[in-house]
């Protein structure tokens, strides 16, 4: 079997255990609505928006963009914490976000694009924290819910369709999950149906329902797309068709497949990273490896522990492992540690 790449040094360890995060400092004051494309920033005015574009003006020219072309859209004179919460919940800290937003006097809000914005954040950190058992899923998903009710013109809807699906997913509501990813693959652009099929192919996975989730992901990695977003898109798939393979007993295929996604994948997507060492751990717990999936989710407690989701499974399986190689008061400490940070999680209750 295919060792993996795993280098836990000692600077990795120490720079993870300092507890590093990075923050953003608010914009405050800024004059223009600014909108960000790949690693290109532009500014104006926006003028018009709705779930498919955003219309920027710029002085003698109006400039639209396709909403799956947007990163990131920063508006005029917001206040500095939606700046902060933002930046956070790029990188998984859905609770800072939060913790952020809660200080905004919604009161001094008058532009509704701005609010519209808060209340998105709101609901999808609260969403995203659910999700990973840091809260409730069914009160998560009606706050979601009532955003895409009321805001079905924003630029935000389809990411909070996606979000509403995966609580539904989470919550084992298979049938609705489908409806809202099928609404995903309905838009109008091609890299939208790619991360609808890789949507499906996860929750078929939640459903151990391994050969159909195999055949929805290779349906996925057969689309001809060469974005920076499809790329990272077909990565999970591939991700996604390693562990059902694994799950399916071939796990030495699966360890080659993992072990492609970390290599290839940029540093950036961190979430993706996490799951596929998550993954990678699931893999030599399955070929007995114990010491080799210590390794694995302890990449996952060390350096990804901002992602709940994925912190939750990794601390799952790091008590056992724990307690396999002798460190019987690590585990004690990972079991507090799951059951203190992630109360709700489909984890504990196993």
């Amino acid at each position: 079997m295919i060792r993996p790449p795993i280098y836990l040094t000692w600077t990795i360890l120490m720079f993870a255990m300092a507890g590093v995060r990075w923050t953003s400092c608010p914009a405050l004051g800024q004059g223009f609505d600014r909108i960000r494309v790949g690693t290109t920033v532009d500014s104006g005015n926006i003028v018009e928006m709705d779930e498919l574009k955003v219309k920027l003006n710029k002085g003698a020219l109006d400039k639209e963009y396709a909403i799956h072309e947007i990163q990131e859209i920063t508006f005029a004179r917001e206040p500095g914490e939606l700046t902060l919460a933002r930046s956070n919940a790029a990188v998984g800290g859905y609770q800072t976000a939060l913790d952020a937003l809660a200080r905004i006097e919604m009161d001094q809000i008058r532009r509704p694009e701005i609010r519209q914005d808060i209340e998105f954040y709101k609901a999808y950190c609260t969403a995203k924290l659910a999700i990973a058992g840091e809260g409730d899923l069914q009160e998560a998903g009606k706050e979601l819910h009532r955003f895409i009710q009321r805001n079905n013109k924003n630029f935000h809807y389809y990411q909070a369709v996606e979000t509403l699906g995966d609580i539904l997913v989470a919550w084992g509501s298979y049938n609705r999950a489908q409806e809202q990813y099928a609404i995903l693959a309905a838009a109008p652009w091609d890299d939208f149906k790619l991360k609808a099929a890789v949507l499906e192919g996860h929750a078929l996975v939640a459903q151990k329902k391994f050969p159909d989730a195999i055949q929805r992901f290779d349906a996925a990695l057969a689309m001809k797309l060469d974005t920076p977003i499809a790329k990272q898109l077909q990565l999970d798939a591939q991700l996604g068709k390693a562990a059902s393979l694994a799950e399916s007993g071939q796990v030495d295929q699966a360890v080659q497949m993992i072990n492609n996604v970390i290599a290839s994948a940029e540093p950036e997507a961190a979430e993706l990273h996490a799951r596929a060492y998550n993954a990678l751990g699931n893999c030599y717990v399955k070929a007995d490896k114990p010491k080799d999936a210590l390794l694995a989710f302890l990449h996952v407690d060390l350096l990804y522990s901002g992602y709940p989701a994925a912190h939750a499974e990794a601390l799952y399986h790091l008590a056992p492992l724990w307690e396999a190689v002798g460190q019987g008061e690590r585990a004690r400490q990972t079991r507090e540690l799951l059951s203190d940070r992630y109360p709700n999680s489909r984890w504990l209750k196993q």
